[in-house]
């Protein structure tokens, strides 16, 4: 919601100026914040596969990449040939940065994961490696083999959602993020799910990206049907 991460902007300029002694304390710490609703869209398989067909090449190893390596948008968009090793794929968790709540400045965590080589992460590897120049900054890059800016990749995928929904292959369109809780949520066991999403606390993991709906047994059948109720 806009308003809380107003909120946050401000509060952050305000802690600054309370290190720097020009007022005395943080009014937005009085402000609570607004309870956001979890999102609960699921991309079903259906779904999935319906706009990858019309995706390009490069937005379509984004994709797979997002499913199967589980990241976020924009760790995706920073992976380089560096982070490429044996065991393999090595992210540095961007939203690891957090800022000092004492002397304001923005400080980075040892948050790391490797995700695991299987035979579809290597093969996603080797398709995005022939697209584009050779000589590139990161994976995935557009046209020119320049990294795509945030902003520049959502509206590829903007553009995406729209020529989806204009040929009816999707009902409601879905942002590239929920291809991150689709990951998890395609996942069988949950602990895995936690571990490949770098969430510290597995309730984060249950809560925000496990959406598929749950399964339940149905109930032992109480009275037999072939019984005259009314009968005493």
């Amino acid at each position: 919601m806009q308003a809380n991460r107003e909120k946050s902007c401000l509060s952050a300029v305000f802690t600054a100026a309370v290190e720097w002694r020009i007022v005395d304390e943080n009014p937005c710490r009085q402000v609570p914040k607004i309870e956001e609703p979890a999102r609960d869209r699921y991309v079903t398989d259906a779904e999935f596969t319906a706009v990858y067909r019309l995706a390009s090449p490069m937005l379509q190893c984004s994709m797979d990449l997002a499913t199967i390596a589980g990241q976020r948008e924009g760790d995706l968009l920073r992976l380089s040939r560096s982070q490429l090793t044996d065991e393999g794929i090595v992210f540095r968790i961007g939203k690891s940065k957090r800022r000092h709540p004492r002397h304001g400045k923005i400080v980075e965590t040892a948050k790391t994961v490797i995700v695991e080589w299987s035979p579809e992460l290597r093969g996603v590897v080797e398709r995005l490696k022939k697209l584009g120049p050779i000589l590139r900054a990161t994976l995935i890059c557009n046209l020119q083999g320049k990294p795509y800016s945030e902003d520049g990749f959502r509206s590829n995928w903007h553009r995406l959602m729209q020529r989806a929904l204009s040929e009816r292959v999707i009902a409601e369109s879905f942002t590239f993020h929920d291809l991150r809780a689709k990951s998890a949520s395609d996942e069988a066991d949950p602990s895995a799910a936690t571990e490949r999403l770098a969430h510290d606390d597995p309730r984060t993991t249950r809560k925000v990206y496990l959406r598929k709906p749950r399964r339940a047994r149905p109930g032992a059948k109480i009275l037999d049907n072939s019984l005259d109720i009314g009968q005493s």
